[in-house]
């Protein structure tokens, strides 16, 4: 691609957003959100069966010479080397995660920032992509799952939404920790700013822009903006409190980028406690944290009280971690997602585990967590249930 004239990335930027767009009308995921967790031919061959345009468009050839096949194929592996330079090192695990034990109500000193300016920068692109993602794939949905019972003919129903205003927090952002800070009330003039509103601050100066839901804008342009306004900020002399808690934005960032209800097979359980000391849920989802090796576990913890609902908190762990509030809980299995839009706009998404899938992960949770959660009713469905039966093959738009 470094033979690329200007007219050929300008055509090859609209060609992508033009792709972008129809898979989005047909109620499917960009090429990007599929990339954060998919083999780029997986992708490739995802498309060919899914995108008209991108069939069309194909063999075509650019003023350098190359296909379009040749260029894309290129700019896969550059988006997915991209999501590999932000990701947190395995080494460096403990290090983040001990540090979203920070109590969120505290302002530090700019001392206690610990981070140099590139991996401030690399937490700031992160949490964009995770941002974008949230827009991509939950945004103003209502999403349904059916739940496994122990009879494999009869479903349970569990629904929820990730709401705008909850992001800030799943992102390991204190609302209220920046209300207090008399830095961060400076830079933007206002001390009662809504966590929507906090949101637009940072992605104005990660995106450059302030069309934070614009899901297809151009990657590559994202990529090359690798200098931020606030990785300068906080390092200024003039600055004398940590303005964000990055070593939990960046954990929490690659959490919900890597997981997601929409793309990986979870397991779902009520809880007889809240899942942390500072929460309500009463409901959590469980996934296999990808990236991480410490703490393999991804949770997401609901609050599903009569007419009150709401994603309240994003975390990882092992089992052992979670084991006083898991104690005596009862798993079912995400068996598919059902998504619609909220304002009855735009095209419904479904989503189908197939049995092998809902399998694997039983019986990754069930060595992991045996002993804490009753599998009973997992061990009687997956006794009666046929695993020749109708599976539905893994797919590149559910992130696998």
């Amino acid at each position: 691609m470094n033979n690329m004239q200007f007219d050929d990335v300008l055509k090859f930027r609209e060609i992508v957003s033009s792709i972008n767009k129809e898979l989005h009308y047909k109620g499917l995921f960009s090429i990007e959100y599929m990339l954060s967790n998919n083999d780029p031919y997986d992708v490739m061959e995802f498309l060919s069966g899914h995108s008209d345009y991108y069939n069309v468009i194909i063999s075509d050839t650019f003023e350098c010479g190359a296909s379009f096949y040749e260029i894309f194929e290129n700019y896969c592996s550059s988006v997915i080397n991209y999501y590999k330079s932000l990701m947190i090192k395995n080494s460096d695990e403990k290090l983040y995660y001990d540090k979203t034990k920070e109590p969120s109500t505290i302002v530090y000193p700019v001392s206690d920032v610990n981070m140099v300016k590139e991996d401030i920068g690399k937490t700031l692109s992160l949490m964009r992509e995770a941002i974008n993602t949230y827009y991509d794939a939950y945004h103003n949905r209502i999403l349904v799952a059916e739940l496994t019972t122990k009879d494999p003919s009869v479903s349970d129903y569990f629904d929820f939404e990730i709401k705008e205003r909850e992001l800030l927090h799943l992102l390991g952002v204190s609302a209220k920790q920046l209300r207090n800070n008399p830095d961060f009330i400076r830079l933007t003039g206002n001390k009662y700013m809504s966590s929507i509103d906090i949101l637009e601050w940072i992605m104005k100066d990660i995106n450059g822009n302030n069309d934070i839901k614009q899901f297809n804008e151009d990657f590559l342009k994202r990529i090359a903006a690798n200098s931020y306004m606030i990785a300068e900020i906080q390092h200024s002399p003039n600055i004398q409190t940590k303005l964000l808690n990055y070593h939990k934005v960046r954990l929490k960032s690659q959490a919900f980028l890597k997981y997601g209800p929409l793309s990986e097979v979870s397991i779902v359980a009520k809880l007889n406690k809240p899942l942390t000391k500072y929460s309500k849920s009463d409901t959590v989802s469980i996934s296999q944290a990808k990236g991480f090796n410490r703490y393999p576990w991804t949770y997401i913890g609901e609050v599903n009280n009569g007419n009150t609902s709401y994603v309240e908190t994003l975390l990882i762990d092992d089992a052992q971690g979670k084991a006083n509030t898991l104690a005596g809980a009862t798993p079912a299995i995400i068996k598919g997602i059902y998504s619609t839009s909220a304002d009855g706009s735009g095209s419904p998404r479904q989503i189908v585990f197939n049995e092998e899938e809902q399998f694997n992960l039983f019986v990754d949770a069930f060595n992991a967590f045996n002993g804490i959660m009753n599998f009973t009713n997992l061990i009687n469905y997956f006794k009666n249930v046929s695993m020749g039966g109708n599976s539905v093959n893994k797919s590149p738009n559910r992130g696998k």
